[in-house]
C-alpha cells in the first residue's frame, strides 16, 4: 500500500474468489479503512494562539512569534490563559487542540490576632481575626475549637464560622484554629492556632445586673475544668435566706442560673462557698 499513501480518494475494487467447486458464498459488503499512523521522532508542528506568554526557549529568553509554526513552545503567562495548537497538515482535518495554562500563586501564609483580649472572664468577649498574605477575595473560611483542658479532645468546627472573624466570650475558651482555603493557591489551604485562655479573676461575677430575677452567677474554678460543688445561697436586705442551690461546676468560670423572678423588688447579697462550707465570695445583685 505504500504506493496508495498519496493518493487515498478514488474509486476502489476489491475481487474475490475461493476454491470451493461448485462456486460458493455471496460477498454482501465490504469497506476499507485507512489508518493514518504517526511517524515517531518526526512531531507535528502547529501554529499557536495567542502568543502573549510564549517562547521557543526554555529559558523564556526567545518570544514566540503570532503565526509561525512550531511544534512545542514554552509558556509563562501573567495570569490563567487557553493556548489553542492549530497543526496545519493535508493527512488530516485541521482541529485545534485547547491548551489551558492555569496559574497557581504560592500558598500565603496566615496570622490570627485576637483583640483586645487573649485571656478572658466572663464579661469580656474577644474578635478573633484571621488575615492572609497575599490578600484574596476568593479565599474562604473555617474555624476550628479544640478544648484544652480535654487531653483526648481533638478540633471541631465551630458551627457558622466561616468568615475571617470570629468573635469569643467565655463559654468559647480553647486552642482556636482558622482554615483558609484559597483557589488561586498551589496546595490550596492554609491553617493558623491561637489560644484563648481564662484570666485567673477572682471576682464573683453577676449578670445582668441589676436584673428582673433571672440572672446567672460565675466564679473562676481554680481546679480548671475539674467537677467541684459549689453552694449558692442569696440573702434579702433582712439577712433572711431566700434561695440556696448547689451547682456542680465542670469548667472554668463555670455558670450558675439563678430564677428569682417572685421575689420581691430590691438588693440581694450572693453568698459562694465550697463544698467544705468555705466562702470564696460574696456580690449584691439588684432586682428591680
Amino acid at each position: 500500500f505504500a504506493g496508495l499513501y498519496s493518493v487515498p480518494s478514488g474509486n476502489w475494487t476489491l475481487g474475490v474468489f475461493d476454491f470451493a467447486t461448485p462456486d460458493g458464498g455471496t460477498l454482501v459488503d465490504w469497506k476499507l479503512t485507512l489508518t493514518y499512523t504517526y511517524q515517531v521522532g518526526v512531531p507535528y508542528t502547529a501554529v499557536w494562539t495567542p502568543a502573549a506568554g510564549l517562547f521557543t526557549d526554555a529559558a523564556g529568553t526567545n518570544p514566540y512569534v503570532d503565526g509561525t509554526e512550531a511544534d512545542s513552545v514554552w509558556a509563562a503567562p501573567g495570569s490563567t490563559t487557553i493556548y489553542t495548537a492549530t497543526v496545519n497538515s493535508a493527512a488530516c482535518s485541521v482541529i485545534p487542540v485547547e491548551v489551558p495554562v492555569r496559574i497557581l500563586k504560592p500558598d500565603p501564609t496566615t496570622t490570627i490576632t485576637a483583640a483586645p483580649f487573649t485571656q478572658l472572664y466572663p464579661g469580656l468577649r474577644t474578635l478573633l481575626t484571621a488575615k492572609i498574605d497575599p490578600t484574596s477575595t476568593a479565599a474562604t473560611y473555617q474555624w476550628f475549637l479544640r478544648d484544652v483542658s480535654n487531653p483526648t479532645a481533638v478540633s471541631e468546627p465551630v458551627a457558622g464560622a466561616t468568615s475571617s472573624t470570629l468573635e469569643v466570650n467565655i463559654d468559647g475558651l480553647g486552642e482556636y484554629t482558622v482554615e483558609v482555603t484559597d483557589p488561586n493557591v498551589c496546595s490550596g489551604k492554609t491553617s493558623a492556632t491561637i489560644n484563648i485562655t481564662d484570666s485567673l479573676n477572682t471576682t464573683l461575677f453577676i449578670y445582668p445586673n441589676p436584673n428582673s430575677g433571672v440572672f446567672q452567677v460565675r466564679y473562676h474554678n481554680k481546679a480548671k475544668g475539674v467537677a467541684s460543688p459549689r453552694f449558692l445561697t442569696v440573702y434579702d436586705s433582712k439577712g433572711s435566706r431566700v434561695f440556696s442551690s448547689k451547682f456542680i461546676v465542670n469548667n472554668i468560670f463555670g455558670r450558675m442560673d439563678v430564677d428569682m423572678s417572685r421575689q420581691p423588688k430590691g438588693v440581694y447579697v450572693v453568698d459562694l462557698t465550697d463544698a467544705s462550707g468555705n466562702r470564696l465570695q460574696s456580690e449584691r445583685v439588684i432586682i428591680f
